[in-house]
């Protein structure tokens, strides 16, 4: 493996996991706050170490994918460990210029983790995750386009990150509760199944506007050929995998643990974990999309 696919792979690995921490950063306080207070009640220490190590992730990715960055903009890999040359991408670009206001975002993030607070702060902390997920759209292909293009492309990217983030950082906060009382579980699942569905809708609304934007409405036949394509023919699979379970939970399984109880929790942690796993193998297609070239840049 070269210099340039060993930092290739770097970069998708950093931007794989930063997803999957502002995903986390996003999703699990908003997930504490919509099932209530009796839901989540004495876990207030584990949200904020779970916070505040999703926040520590989140800035040590980003300052990797950065680096990473400056060494693929330079053409020397090395530049990838040089403070002077990370410096230059972040001074210099309108990339860079947004990964500075980003940075400053999670540091926001970081700040709110560092003392015990209660429920109130839940918002807070699921706002400055929404930002920083949201806020990506500016990092990735969209920002390359121009004019009214440009903006409808970032905009529909924003929120389906936004989307995104809060349905793929909730799943480990149903996850535990799924091994907590019943009662619990099934109060938590009942006020995501509420959510649900709408953010489906803006993560296939907004998907649709960056299929068109980025793919096109070429012959299937030439758009087969594309590696961006392939690619987005798995996160699709992936998603409709996701899309399943989901639909299992909210209604089969919501309703199973209300009355079952003890019985059918089991089944609920199984598609839970299962559609865990679906969700950080679809951030791994992501991270692999953002450093492919879209049919519509040739």
């Amino acid at each position: 493996m070269t210099g340039a696919d060993s930092l290739q792979a770097a970069l998708i690995a950093a931007r794989c996991v930063h997803f999957a921490a502002v995903s986390v950063m996003a999703g699990a306080p908003a997930m504490a706050r919509l099932a209530g207070p009796g839901a989540t009640d004495g876990d207030g220490d584990g949200r904020r170490v779970g916070w505040l190590v999703a926040a520590v992730v989140a800035l040590a990715s980003g300052a990797a994918w950065v680096a990473a960055e400056a060494g693929q903009m330079s053409g020397d890999p090395a530049d990838a460990l040089r403070p002077s040359a990370i410096g230059d991408v972040l001074a210099h670009t309108s990339v860079g210029h947004v990964w500075i206001v980003r940075f400053a975002v999670l540091m926001v993030g970081l700040a709110l983790g560092l003392w015990p607070q209660g429920r109130r702060w839940l918002s807070a902390r699921a706002a400055v995750g929404l930002a920083a997920a949201a806020s990506l759209a500016w990092a990735g292909h969209g920002a390359a386009d121009e004019g009214v293009r440009g903006w409808i492309h970032v905009l529909a990217d924003a929120a389906h990150l936004a989307a995104a983030g809060l349905w793929l950082g909730a799943l480990p906060v149903l996850l535990v509760l799924a091994f907590g009382p019943p009662p619990r579980a099934a109060r938590a699942l009942a006020a995501f199944s509420g959510v649900g569905p709408a953010l489906v809708a803006v993560l296939v609304a907004t998907g649709l506007v960056n299929g068109w934007l980025l793919v096109g409405w070429g012959p299937l036949a030439a758009l087969a050929g594309s590696p961006y394509v392939r690619l987005l023919a798995i996160k699709l699979v992936l998603f409709a995998g996701m899309l399943a379970l989901a639909a299992l939970n909210r209604l089969r399984l919501t309703a199973a643990v209300a009355r079952e109880a003890e019985a059918a929790l089991p089944a609920l942690r199984a598609s839970l974990a299962i559609e865990t796993a679906l969700g950080l193998a679809v951030l791994a297609v992501v991270a692999a999309l953002g450093v492919t070239a879209p049919p519509t840049s040739f």
